[in-house]
């Protein structure tokens, strides 16, 4: 039996979608796969080459959580966000690394 107990303020939701990402000013530096998002973050899926490390400052567009509704936006919207974790270990295999985002 598991004693974790999820810290999360918002729920997440799961989202698959390609979304462009601007690392740090620069205009559409690569394109990643979305894997779930909630009101104050995100968690992604990026290629294990991405200049990402914890504490980069990102813009992207993505769709964001209705507050009326458990559903996800259809309307994309322009969000700036910190990485705040790089996990580079679990989807090596797969040639991605997954990055958690706290928006701003």
């Amino acid at each position: 039996m598991s004693d974790f107990t999820e810290r999360r303020a918002f729920s997440r939701m799961s989202f698959s979608r390609q979304v462009p990402l601007d690392i740090q000013g620069r205009p559409h530096t690569l394109t990643v796969a979305g894997v779930d998002i909630s009101h104050s973050g995100a968690r992604l899926n990026v290629p294990l080459s991405a200049p990402l490390a914890q504490g980069s400052l990102i813009e992207l567009d993505l769709p964001r959580p209705s507050a009326a509704s458990a559903a996800v936006a259809e309307q994309p919207s322009r969000c700036h966000a910190r990485v705040v974790w790089v996990d580079r270990a679990s989807r090596l295999l797969d040639g991605l690394a997954v990055v958690g985002l706290q928006f701003s």
